[in-house]
């Protein structure tokens, strides 16, 4: 499980950050992308519950799956919360060289201040009544 984890962790985002060397995506994109998509989720528990049930895994494989989920479930949350931090500290020397290759820039010249604004996530009956109340 600790393995599987660690691939998924460590392994797996470098594999987006060539991916987005070769995007010609910029260092922080690259680790930011790599570094929100290093997580098992909750859905490989339910299709290895379903190989289980159909013979496909064992007990063994399948308990393997769920270590390796909460493994990176508490250290992937953890590097979601200090992604700024650890790209500013220590990702952003390491990464540098994907800067030569940038072909996409982040747009950074213009500020979005969100004063007096209402966000909706998501898009259903409800937030079709609050997105009218706040349009009138």
């Amino acid at each position: 499980g600790a393995m599987l984890a660690g691939l998924t962790v460590v392994v797996f985002p470098a594999l987006i950050w060539f991916t987005g060397a070769v995007s010609g995506l910029d260092s922080r994109c690259a680790f930011m992308i790599g570094n929100t998509v290093n997580q098992i989720s909750e859905f490989s528990l339910i299709l290895a519950n379903g190989a289980v049930g159909l013979g496909i895994f064992t007990e063994g494989m399948y308990l393997t799956i769920v270590v390796a989920t909460l493994i990176t479930f508490i250290f992937s949350s953890m590097g979601h919360v200090f992604a700024d931090v650890l790209y500013a500290k220590f990702f952003k020397r390491l990464l540098s060289f994907l800067d030569r290759w940038c072909r996409v820039k982040e747009d950074q010249t213009e500020q979005f201040l969100m004063v007096g604004h209402v966000v909706l996530l998501g898009f259903n009956a409800i937030a079709l009544e609050i997105a009218e109340y706040y349009r009138s």
